[in-house]
């Protein structure tokens, strides 16, 4: 396909129009982490993951694990003795994951005397 530059020049607007929405849709959404302020995903100080309803209907996952690996940097696997989830995050491996805060609707669903995901989730 043969392309003068001035077509290219059009495609290349165009282009460049699309990754303006898409950067405006990363900056609008907003979480609350880390500094306890609403702030925009990309300008928080702590790496963050929201998946929206629409997010985990969209991939089709049955359960969190499913939903997990959708997450940069974390990795699910199966305990071969009990089944068990194994989150692995950014190459850190724990048995009940301490280190990971897990909420849902805004609440904390980790152990309340440990701190850690124990056998809930």
């Amino acid at each position: 396909m043969d392309m003068d530059m001035e077509q290219l020049g059009e495609v290349i607007m165009k282009l460049d129009d699309v990754f303006d929405v898409f950067d405006g849709l990363i900056k609008a959404r907003k979480v609350s982490v880390a500094t306890g302020e609403n702030q925009s995903a990309a300008k928080a100080p702590s790496v963050t993951t929201v998946i929206t309803a629409q997010d985990i209907e969209a991939m089709g996952a049955r359960d969190l694990d499913e939903v997990l690996e959708a997450v940069p940097g974390l990795h699910v696997a199966r305990n071969g003795h009990r089944y068990n989830p194994i989150y692995t995050i950014r190459g850190i491996y724990s048995d009940f994951n301490p280190e990971v805060l897990m909420l849902v609707n805004g609440i904390p669903i980790n152990n309340l005397v440990a701190g850690n995901r124990s056998n809930a989730w």
